[in-house]
Formats: C-alpha cells, structure tokens, sequence
C-alpha cells in the first residue's frame, strides 16, 4: 500500500494568529490529489510546529472530513473513505481507502496548544476512486 508523508508546518502571521501550509503550499489552496485505481493509501501528517505554542495535533479528535461539501467540513469522520490509524503528538497516520466513486474530501486538521487553545487548518484531498473487489465483482 503507497504511503505518503505530508508536512504541516504552523508558522505565527503578523497578528499572532497560525498560518498553516501543507506540503509548502497555504493550508486554503493546498490539494492533495490520489490517482484513479491507484488503490489505498496510508497518509502520514507530520506537524512541523514554528508558533512557539507547542502545538500538537488533539488525539481525542485529530481530523474531520466530509465529501463533496464545503469548506470548513461537517464535524467528524463523514466519509468511509478516511479513517484514523494513529495519532501521537505531532504525527497523524491515516488511511485513504481511494476507492468507488471519484470525491472531493474536505477535511479539516485540529490542533491543540500548551495553553489548551485550539487551532485547525482546512485542505482538499482529490480522490480518483476506483474499483475494488469484492467477492469476484468488480
């Protein structure tokens, strides 16, 4: 199963709120795009945290997704697309099944600081879908 590594890195803006990018493009354009058949995928996101926060991705509720919704998406894992394998400070493991249908996931990353704030960046995944056999259908 491919597996792909994906930088988050947290930077503060000139107001002192969070500035989020992913893979070095701003959390709000960034879109990660799966191939058509090219199966299940493990996404790794590995927080890189410059706030001075101590920001950590919130174990208890790591990341939202919805499909074909807008932005921000619906609270909770609302797509049989996307599940949590692990989640350990700064390192979020899932898997993207990339099957059926072509979607579009929005989801959302949450955050928690030292102090207890909450902060969240909100990205695209582009899913090609695909087959998948089940019992010999295709």
């Amino acid at each position: 199963m491919p597996s792909k590594n994906v930088k988050v890195r947290a930077t503060l803006d000139d107001a002192g709120g969070i500035d989020f990018e992913i893979d070095g493009v701003k959390a709000k354009h960034a879109q990660m795009k799966l191939d058509k058949d090219s199966g299940e995928h493990v996404l790794d996101f590995m927080l890189q945290d410059h706030t001075g926060k101590g920001l950590r991705f919130d174990e208890q509720d790591p990341i939202w997704v919805g499909e074909d919704c807008p932005c921000p998406p619906p609270q909770g894992l609302n797509s049989d697309q996307l599940t949590v394998v692990d989640c350990k400070g700064g390192r979020l493991s899932a898997r993207n099944a990339n099957n059926g249908r072509e979607r579009e996931l929005r989801y959302q990353l949450n955050f928690v600081a030292n102090d207890g704030s909450k902060a969240d960046c909100d990205p695209i995944i582009r899913n090609g879908g695909g087959t998948t056999l089940i019992g010999g259908d295709v």
